[in-house]
């Protein structure tokens, strides 16, 4: 989730709740409905780097419905303490959702 956020600047939220119904791998794109954004204006098409692309791809038939799950559920949350852990082990600094 962390290296899609990062290629596409989507939010923690638009991460943990992202559904296959709205990748297209072929198009490379994703879109966030208008109701899954900030300022719930009009749903957002989002272009996929080939990085983010490798990256869902890796998410494939892990999971029918949602692209990022933990232990075959959807993720609702990130447990902090694995959070900042992870990023350390990634020495990835200076990151937030």
């Amino acid at each position: 989730m962390v290296v899609f956020s990062l290629e596409t600047g989507s939010r923690l939220g638009n991460a943990t709740g992202l559904r296959w119904s709205q990748v297209d791998l072929t198009r490379r794109v994703c879109w966030i409905h208008a109701d899954e954004i900030k300022n719930r204006k009009a749903d957002l098409l989002v272009p996929l780097s080939n990085v983010a692309v490798v990256t869902l791809r890796e998410q494939l038939r892990k999971h029918q419905e949602f692209v990022f799950t933990y232990r075959d559920e959807p993720m609702r949350y990130i447990n902090k303490r694995a959070w900042r852990n992870a990023l350390r082990r990634a020495d990835i600094t200076d990151f937030r959702w």
